[in-house]
Parts: structure tokens; sequence; C-alpha cells
């Protein structure tokens, strides 16, 4: 026994030149107290030896069951072990013994954190800081729920008196950096997580955010990089695994990505994020009920995981689960909460729907996302005439005319309205809720195709111009590529894989392409195939003008764009190339469109090979031209 009190002096006064040696030396030899065992659990964390650790404070926990400080480190381990419920125990059975056992608040807090459940997060890391206010480590901590909670202002705050209270403190710099992330200031967050690696080269955390802000910068082979390094620095840092595999994700790797969130699974099972992202990716991979059941998991684990509800809804639906789909499909809201996707009437109520409020005076129907949303869902809104006087529609300027003129509400107005425009009494509902609030059931989608209208008097002026010919097809053939780096990704189509269309007799072309991907047009291998007014259409933005290009020809062929949307509401006959596994509203297969009885689809067989149904394609236009040559003689 005097021999551990010499050893526990020396090192108080640091003495020793290799503790961890000194101590790990009189346990072999037999030597056992609670005090050497606690002491040599704190150096093998301090090295990260964690599960040396753990059996360290499980022979001190025999010895002194009652030590709430051994039972707090051994929370903290078992946290970073992946055992989430059994570093949950050893956390509150410390704070049972000492409530004002910092560390144990400190751990709590982030474990709380880690599962998604913000709210005890905060009031774990608050009593925290109520014990230590002067704490880094605690600023720390509290900057990373409160950017959890969606506050990266005041986490920037806690952040930078973090740095304050100690500049050498690594996970100060790390949180400084998530949370400039989180405000999109991505070159900030870099140069404060290179700041925290430098502080400490092996800091796992710190290497995988800072791949996490490569990544925002679509520099995905250099996140891949830091992911990598954060395994090695810490092979049981299952979030370095987990960002990893949505990297490998995004990079088109999905066999790699889903080994790698298999990965992370094996270290982290209770993590709800883990299960979220291993969903999306079997979602990617057309693994429809594995991607459903990683999802529930997820939600039994963190029952307001927005992204899980928000993957979810994508997967009920697309797989025809309206009813429930469209309830889940309201976590959109609570998912883009950083983006808003909707303009809401701020000093107007939301409609609660025709249950609660079965007629009012006026409902404002708000457009979100994308343009093709619009033409989409527009096709519900005279169902509102039934519990409203008047029903008004706010929406992007190149829509007003278009929509004004469809009949289809009783007035169109900017999306930036006044609400002084508005009724006093009038309720607003985000568009794509209309379906939800309203029970719709697919059987109500095509119904009234067409209902958006075309011009006649542009449909007369645009066939004076076009060239006369056998088969005029319309082309859209790009997305916007801001909007492909998820789930949208591979929808868009290179413009020179129709070339085979082009080798069939009788075929010209319109370009109804605007803006991303036009410039393809002058160097495909077709270009003198388009007809001769391409120049006059390219200058016509104008929806009305698309639509009428529609009506003027044979067939429009488009990528998942708006401009299938457009075609399908105009009723125009529509061929839709889809990815393998396309997003909700195109279903798991088949040909056909609930959404859009004029539409044929052709689907991927592989991911990013487009040959398969592009040579369906002209199959079936080689054989349409064939009959109507047979019919012409």
């Amino acid at each position: 026994m005097a021999e551990l009190q010499q050893l526990v002096q020396h090192h108080a006064a640091g003495q020793l030149t290799d503790p961890l040696s000194a101590y790990r030396d009189l346990q072999d030899r037999g030597v056992q107290h609670p005090v050497l065992a606690f002491n040599l659990a704190q150096l093998e964390f301090a090295a990260g030896e964690l599960e040396r650790a753990d059996h360290c404070l499980d022979q001190t926990l025999k010895m002194q069951s009652d030590l709430a400080v051994a039972w707090a480190l051994r929370g903290t381990i078992k946290r970073r072990l992946g055992e989430i419920q059994a570093a949950l125990e050893c956390l509150q059975r410390a704070l049972e013994l000492d409530e004002h056992q910092f560390p144990a608040w400190l751990t709590l807090s982030v474990l709380f954190h880690d599962q998604g459940s913000y709210l005890e997060a905060i009031k774990a890391s608050t009593r925290a800081l109520d014990l230590q206010s002067d704490s880094a480590a605690a600023h720390a901590n509290h900057s990373m729920i409160l950017l959890a909670l969606g506050q990266s202002s005041e986490a920037e705050h806690h952040a930078r008196l973090s740095v304050q209270n100690d500049a050498e403190l690594p996970e100060a710099f790390l949180n400084l950096g998530n949370a400039l992330h989180a405000q999109e200031r991505w070159d900030d967050a870099i140069q404060a997580l290179q700041e925290a690696i430098r502080l400490r080269p092996l800091f796992a955390p710190a290497l995988s955010s800072l791949g996490n802000a490569l990544r925002a910068k679509d520099q995905l082979l250099e996140a891949e990089e830091m992911f990598r390094r954060s395994m090695e620095a810490e092979p049981s840092y299952f979030q370095a695994y987990s960002n990893l595999a949505i990297t490998q994700r995004a990079l088109g790797q999905l066999d790699q990505a889903l080994d790698t969130a298999l990965k992370a699974l094996e270290l982290a099972p209770d993590h709800a994020d883990v299960h979220s992202n291993l969903g999306v990716i079997c979602h990617e991979r057309g693994e429809w009920g594995e991607a459903e059941a990683a999802l529930r998991r997820s939600l039994e684990l963190a029952p307001d995981h927005a992204e899980s509800h928000f993957s979810l809804a994508s997967i009920l639906l697309q797989q025809g689960d309206y009813e429930q789909g469209w309830l889940e499909y309201e976590w959109r809201f609570t998912h883009n909460a950083r983006h808003p996707i909707v303009r809401e009437v701020s000093d107007r109520p939301r409609w609660l729907g025709p249950q609660q409020q079965s007629h009012v005076q006026q409902i404002v129907l708000l457009h979100e996302q994308g343009l093709g949303d619009s033409f989409q869902f527009i096709r519900f809104a005279p169902l509102l005439s039934a519990y409203a006087k008047s029903v008004v529609f706010t929406c992007p300027k190149p829509l007003m005319a278009l929509f004004a003129s469809s009949g289809l509400v009783d007035e169109v107005l900017p999306i930036d309205v006044d609400s002084e425009q508005l009724s006093r009494d009038a309720v607003w509902l985000p568009l794509m809720s209309l379906p939800a609030v309203l029970g719709l059931s697919e059987s109500s989608f095509g119904e009234a195709i067409p209902y958006l209208p075309v011009d006649g008097e542009r449909v007369k002026f645009w066939r004076k111009k076009l060239d006369s010919c056998c088969c005029l097809i319309a082309l859209n053939w790009q997305g916007n590529p801001e909007h492909e780096k998820t789930t949208s990704r591979g929808r868009s189509i290179p413009l020179e894989a129709f070339a085979p269309l082009a080798m069939l007799p009788g075929v010209r072309f319109i370009s109804l392409q605007k803006g991303y991907g036009s410039e393809q047009l002058a160097t495909c291998s077709f270009k003198e195939q388009f007809v001769s007014c391409q120049d006059e259409i390219d200058a016509a933005w104008d929806f009305e003008d698309a639509a009428a290009l529609m009506a003027c020809s044979d067939l429009v062929i488009s990528s998942d764009t708006s401009a299938a949307h457009l075609a399908g509401a105009v009723g125009a006959r529509l061929w839709m190339p889809l990815k393998r596994v396309p997003e909700w509203r195109w279903g798991t297969g088949g040909s056909t469109s609930p959404w859009y009885p004029t539409a044929t689809l052709f689907r991927q067989e592989r991911d990013g090979d487009w040959s398969v149904p592009v040579q369906a394609m002209r199959q079936d236009l080689e054989l349409e031209i064939l009959a109507a040559s047979e019919r012409a003689s």
C-alpha cells in the first residue's frame, strides 16, 4: 500500500516520466486498490485504450461501488464504445450518488444529443454550466446542443466562449467549426476545424467534421480522405463510418456505402443517425423493405428524427402508401428548417383542414420547393372551393401567368405577397400539404388531365415557325445541378445519349432546355437535326411558350424536371427516361404513372446506364414511324 501511496504522490507532483507504464506495472504485480484501478482507468482513457479503461473501472467499482466519479467516467467510455444504454445507466448511477457530479452532467448532455433528445440534452448541459460556468468543455458541449436545436448563432457564441476559456481545447474549435458550418460559412468552418486538428492531430471528431465541411463544398474525394483519417485515428468512432457511407453514396458507390453503413451500425447499433443513413442508402439501392425497417428503427430510437420521417415518407409514397406517406411528408418542414421551403404568411394562421375548419373566407395556397412541384400539385386546388369562398395561389413570377389563365384558383399573387392583399380572415396551406389535409388517394390524381391550358395563339405562332417533319420531338435533358447532390442525383441524361433516336428517318428535335445543360446542344453529334428556329425557341423563356411547343410536338421526351410535369399537366404525350431508383412520385416499377396518364416511363436497369431506356425508346419510336409510313402509303 505504501508503494501505491508513493506512486500517487509522484504522479500528482508530475514526477513520473511514464505514469501509464508505472500504474500498469504496479497492477501487474498484483496490487488491488480502487485508487490504483481508477487512476489507471483515467490514464488508459487518455491514451485512447477504451476497452482497457473500461476493464479498470469494472475493477474499481467492484471494490468501491459508490464512487460517483468512476460511474461518470465509465458512462463516458461506454458512450465512446457505442454502448448507449449502458452509458445512460452509468451516468444515472453517478448522479444518484452525487447530483453535483459535473462530468456526469457533461457526458449525459452529449449522450442525449447523440440520441436526438435535444431538449433533455440542453437541460443536462445547463446543469453542467451551472456547476462550472467557466468550463470550456461545458460551453463547447452547450454549443453542440444549441446547434442541434437549430440555434447556430447562439452555438457560435458558446463555442467562442469555450475558446476564450481555453484556446488550447480542440473541442472548442471543433464546435466552433460545426456552428460555422451550420451557417454555411464553409471556409471559416474549415479554418476552425483545421485548428482543432492542429491542436490534436488524431482528433477523430474534428477530422470527421472537416470531412463534412469539405463535402458541403462538393469536395467529395477530399472529404472521403478526412473520414478515413478519422477512422484510422479512432477505429471505434462510428460517426466517421456513417459520414463516409453518405459520401460514398454521393459518389455513386452504393455497394461500398452499404458496407460502410453496416460497419457504423455494428459500432453503434442504438444510434438513430446510423439507422437513418442506412435507410437512405438502402432506398437508393432499391431495397425498399430494408430501407423502411432501418428508418422505423431510427424512429424507435429517436421519435422526432426529422430526416428519418422525411426519408420514410419518400419510401411510403413511392410504394403507393399515400395515407401514411402524406402524413410523414409533413416532416419536410422540420427536415428543411435551415432552408425553409415555403414562405409562410406570418400574420395569418395555417388552415387546419375541413374537419376543424369546414368553411373559411379565403385559403392561400403557397408554392414550395421546385417549379415542377407546383405543376404537379396545383391540380388539387379546385377541391378547396368546397371549403373557402376564394382560393389564392402565391408562386414565383414565371408561373403566375400560366396559373392565372388556368382557372384552377380565383387569384394568383406573387410569392412575396403583402398580407394586406389578403383577406383579414385568410388561412394558408403549403400546396404539397393539400393531399394530406384532404386525405386524397391515388384514384384522384389523374382525373383532371389536362388541367393546365395551352395558349392557342402561341400554338399557331410556333406551328408557322417549325419545320415540317415526320416526327417532331421536344427534348429536355438536364435538371438544376444544385438539386442533384442528394436523391435527385443521376436524374439528368446527357443530350448525346439520345443520338440513337436521331438516326431514325424523319425525326427532328426541339430543345426545351434552358440554362443548365443547354450548352450541350452546340457540341452534340446530331445538332443539325434541331429545328431551324431553335434560336428563337432558346430566347422564349415563358412556360406558356413551352406548353405551346409541347402541343406542336408529336412527343415530349424529358428527364425528371419541371418540363416533364408541365408536359403531363397539359396532356402532351410524354416519355420519361428515369434513373434506376427515381424520386418517390415515379413509383418502384412499371411504365405508367397515376399522376400523368399520357406519360410512359423508361427505367434504367443499372445506375448511370441510359442505354437500355434509350434503346427501348428507339424501338418504340421506330415501330411508330414505320406504322405511320405504312398508313401514308
